[in-house]
């Protein structure tokens, strides 16, 4: 007899448990740590111990308290706070029509995986890296030649569940209306490979999981596609806006910009959203134009964060009548409130540059790329440009260009700085001779000098990916872009683009992760912008079209460890 094994992950904003002593327990294990180190600890809190009453657990990475009682599972925040508890019980198995209560469990835990066996059903979750797994293992149809299975939870705990209209996902929201966890994605194949069909449903007050067995070769795995940590959206969000064409993080605040957005009934004269995180709920704060905003100026085809500054690029604007020169607009935030600083430009400004097509801040440097000024002699070769910060005024300080420059390289197509290291993308290079394959490149200052410390290439490059199209820095980490390139693996789509990660150790840069959608499909786009925040990571892809709103596009989000897991997820 074979076996079918079901897999849901359960991942969400801020997860929850009421447990007397939990949120201390927690507060104490977020300390400033080297990665390898963090990630260390991360993995030893992990593990799920025995405690009075049951089992329990930390999820240091998304600040998650878990509590295993022998039936189920609770969830709640990691902090000392006033919260909500969520909780999930297994109470049945069957069909539709004759749901048979389960066995009482036999417990097993070890390491960060806890059992609960109930003769031919075995539940269990797994304290994963990229959030807490949740599976069960059927021995045996409930009855023979059944056709549909179904798996009733209890669901525990104040929170409000609403289920997508496709039935494959359910939203659990607080009584402020705030979404704080997803339960989400399940994804059926047999053992031939075949996809079956598998939904949720709420029936009452509680969580049915229903996958269509017909014909299916056992054994049948239903395995889950990562979900979302928040969905931010536009307030004034419209078809072909480009929402998340470009998106920067810096602590508790998140800039997403919109080059496509008709501000004042202003042409594609673009916009930029700032959202602010409290707890585990993102708001909106503010909505950033242009000063100066005219038609088709692209403002917010870049933009960058670093603490209560934000950098926005407007690279099809015409500073001077120089027709798409470009520009770059600084704002700074005091209490909730955002007002432009200064606006930038090249000090040799020239037509079609296209300055501001990137941008970075860190502290009070601003880096600003121009992919297609001209650098000498070389045609369209690109520059990027290094700003200081003086009070409230900024200067130019440097003026960077590629060690080994070639015509139409489009260098300062994507733009990061970090402290005294910058990162340049060059996303049209031919490194070894693929056309387009693309380069990033890696400066350090000294002083007032920058000068380049290595070369970036995608270890599996090919022509056309466009690596280098979007890069993003912090501290030892860098996370380059390639929109173009092809993403392999189990479900393969062209063009659906990737993301690379890469530390450096000294003055060497290695490549330690490869990323790719979740939910990937062709010329999304995914790679087209990244940031890079502490230990979380953003990745744009502009043409997504979620809930089928053509090139609406999608963000997602990932946590870092010494290999990057995604345990965040789609933003549209």
């Amino acid at each position: 007899m074979g076996h079918f094994c079901l897999w849901v992950r359960i991942i969400g904003w801020v997860l929850v448990l009421a447990a007397p002593g939990f949120g201390a327990w927690a507060a104490g294990a977020e300390t400033a740590l080297p990665p390898e180190l963090a990630a260390a600890v991360s993995a030893d809190l992990r593990k799920i111990e025995a405690a009075e009453g049951g089992h329990v657990s930390l999820h240091p990475e998304q600040g998650l308290a878990l509590r295993f009682d022998g039936e189920g599972v609770a969830v709640g925040p990691a902090r000392p706070a006033p919260g909500w508890r969520w909780g999930l019980r297994l109470t049945g198995y069957g069909t539709p029509d004759a749901l048979r209560p389960v066995a009482p469990a036999e417990v097993s835990a070890r390491a960060s995986r806890i059992e609960y066996r109930r003769g031919v059903v075995t539940e269990w979750y797994e304290n994963r890296a990229e959030g807490l797994e949740q599976g069960f293992t059927l021995a045996a149809p409930p009855v023979a030649g059944a056709q549909t299975l179904v798996l009733g939870l209890a669901l525990e705990g104040g929170l409000t569940p609403s289920l997508d209209p496709e039935g494959r996902a359910v939203a659990f929201r607080d009584g402020a209306g705030a979404p704080v966890l997803r339960y989400q994605d399940l994804h059926v194949v047999d053992a031939a490979g075949k996809t079956l069909p598998a939904h949720l449903a709420l029936a009452g007050g509680g969580l049915r999981i229903e996958v269509d067995a017909r014909g299916a070769a056992w054994p049948v795995v239903v395995d889950p596609l990562v979900t979302s940590e928040a969905i931010l959206t536009a307030s004034d969000k419209w078809f072909d806006a480009g929402f998340g064409y470009s998106v920067a993080l810096s602590g508790d605040t998140a800039l997403v910009g919109s080059p496509y957005r008709d501000p004042g009934g202003v042409a594609n004269a673009g916009q930029a959203y700032v959202y602010v995180r409290s707890g585990g709920t993102w708001t909106q704060q503010a909505i950033l134009s242009a000063s100066d905003k005219s038609d088709y100026a692209g403002f917010g085809v870049s933009v960058a964060l670093s603490g209560d500054t934000a950098l926005v690029g407007a690279y099809l604007a015409d500073p001077g009548g120089l027709y798409n020169a470009g520009q770059a607009y600084v704002y700074v935030r005091s209490g909730g409130s955002w007002t432009e600083q200064a606006i930038l430009s090249a000090s040799d400004p020239s037509a079609n540059a296209y300055f501001g097509s990137s941008v970075a801040v860190s502290g009070n440097r601003a880096l600003v790329g121009a992919p297609s000024a001209d650098s000498g002699s070389v045609l369209n070769a690109g520059q990027a440009y290094v700003y200081v910060r003086w009070g409230g005024s900024w200067s130019e300080q440097a003026i960077l260009t590629a060690s080994d420059k070639s015509d139409f390289a489009d260098f300062g197509s994507s733009v990061a700085v970090s402290g005294n290291t910058a990162l340049v993308g060059a996303r049209y290079a031919d490194p070894g001779g693929l056309t387009n394959a693309g380069q990033a490149y890696v400066y350090v200052r000294s002083g007032g000098s920058w000068t380049q410390q290595a070369i970036l290439a995608a270890s599996d490059k090919s022509a056309g990916a466009y690596f280098g199209a979007s890069v993003a820095l912090a501290g030892n980490r860098a996370l380059v872009g390639a929109p173009e390139a092809d993403s392999g693996g189990f479900t393969y789509a062209g063009y659906a683009g990737q993301a690379y990660v890469y530390a450096r150790s000294g003055g060497t840069w290695s490549e330690q992760a490869i990323l790719s959608a979740s939910d990937k499909s062709a010329s999304a786009g995914f790679g087209s912008s990244v940031a890079l925040a502490g230990n979380r990571a953003l990745v744009g892809a502009p043409y997504a079209d979620p809930g089928g709103l053509t090139n609406a596009g999608q963000a997602y989000a990932y946590t870092l460890f010494p290999r990057l897991f995604p345990i965040l997820f789609p933003i549209p």
